[in-house]
């Protein structure tokens, strides 16, 4: 066989070897355009231009990061905000998700501020954090050793279930939840791995990973995410230990001493990451009456101490 032969070959090898992935990736894709992109333009009347246009981010994280866009394009930084309560911590608000890396990009690329600009690119960040979801859950599914069908339906069941769907327009929602399959992803790779330097190279990419999804504006929904990784580490562990683990007394301790090392490092390696906005963001909740009345009722000025007599 000649070297052309044997090069065809290779390349032919190869093609057939990332169909699959690269064929899944494009679905989901495609399927996030269409699913999304279209009913949006068809149930408002103004279409295209309100793409996902509704409630909190029309009325809110549009307006904010719009802001955000214009002092951003002066040269300043978006600590303040004068508009807002006679003006206020605007960087210390994690909804504006001013620490979030692919915020600040877009807000550094729209060069020519507007409100249908800065909405077309929350758009855009919106709609790849979807991908991102999906991409990650695929490979997830993969590295759990279903086929390219299951892992394609597990992607879709994640990024097209009620949760993401209905709170599409609370679009930090998503963005936090996106990195969530790309976690479990990471950890599960640190577990398996045989050597120190590769666990620590995953735990630290879990870790960032994390740090990213604080950052990304929605961080009521980072303690349900820390509660679903420690549950998904445990039951991994729990499911895959064999019988020689229990053979000897130093291997269990060992292996669980190991596996709660790689969970600190990730918890760890996050909030070091979100740092700047866990500090703003804890600073100014603690003036909020929802920070000081942790034990009253929405909307009732009666805590349970007084409805209970305690």
């Amino acid at each position: 066989m000649n070297s052309g032969q044997s090069s065809q070959g290779f390349i032919t090898g190869l093609a057939r070897r990332l169909f699959p992935w690269v064929f899944s990736i494009a679905v989901i894709t495609a399927a996030t355009l269409a699913l999304y992109s279209v009913p949006g333009m068809a149930s408002t009347p103004q279409g295209a231009t309100r793409i996902f246009g509704l409630l909190d981010e029309w009325h809110y994280y549009a307006p904010s990061a719009y802001y955000m866009d214009t002092v951003v394009q002066d040269g300043e930084a978006p600590l303040w905000n004068p508009l807002v309560y006679c003006g206020m911590p605007f960087a210390g608000n994690p909804q504006s998700y001013t620490f979030y890396p692919p915020n600040i990009l877009r807000s550094l690329l729209t060069t020519t501020p507007t409100p249908m600009n800065t909405h077309i690119g929350l758009l855009l960040v919106l709609g790849l954090h979807i991908i991102l979801a999906g991409v990650s859950m695929f490979f997830l599914a993969r590295d759990h050793k279903l086929g390219h069908g299951a892992s394609l339906s597990a992607a879709f069941v994640f990024i097209f279930a009620s949760t993401f769907v209905r709170r599409v327009m609370a679009m930090h929602l998503v963005t936090t939840a996106a990195w969530m399959p790309l976690i479990f992803l990471l950890l599960r790779r640190a577990f398996i791995a045989e050597d120190f330097r590769t666990r620590f190279f995953y735990a630290m990419l879990g870790g960032t990973a994390l740090g990213m999804a604080i950052l990304a504006g929605f961080p009521q929904l980072i303690l349900y995410m820390a509660f679903a990784i420690i549950a998904y580490g445990a039951l991994y562990r729990a499911l895959h230990l064999r019988r020689k683990d229990f053979e000897f007394a130093w291997r269990l301790p060992k292996i669980i001493a190991a596996d709660a090392a790689v969970g600190i490092t990730i918890f760890a390696v996050g909030a070091l990451l979100a740092a700047a906005m866990l500090i703003s963001g804890l600073e100014l909740a603690s003036f909020s009456e929802r920070s000081r009345l942790v034990n009253s009722v929405p909307g009732s000025n009666h805590s349970f101490d007084r409805m209970f007599n305690l």
